[in-house]
């Protein structure tokens, strides 16, 4: 679980620098972070 929250934290650290420069994710990637942001959130929740 460790390994997963500390690549989830390298993703929305790039995707927020885009964000700033006003850049969003494309429709795949932004699929994939929702993903594992869901993921990470059911395992929290058990």
């Amino acid at each position: 679980m460790a390994v997963l929250t500390e690549d989830l934290i390298r993703l929305l650290d790039d995707m927020s620098n885009g964000l700033r420069k006003g850049r969003y994710p494309d429709r795949a990637h932004g699929h994939k972070i929702a993903s594992i942001l869901r993921t990470v959130a059911d395992e929290l929740d058990v």
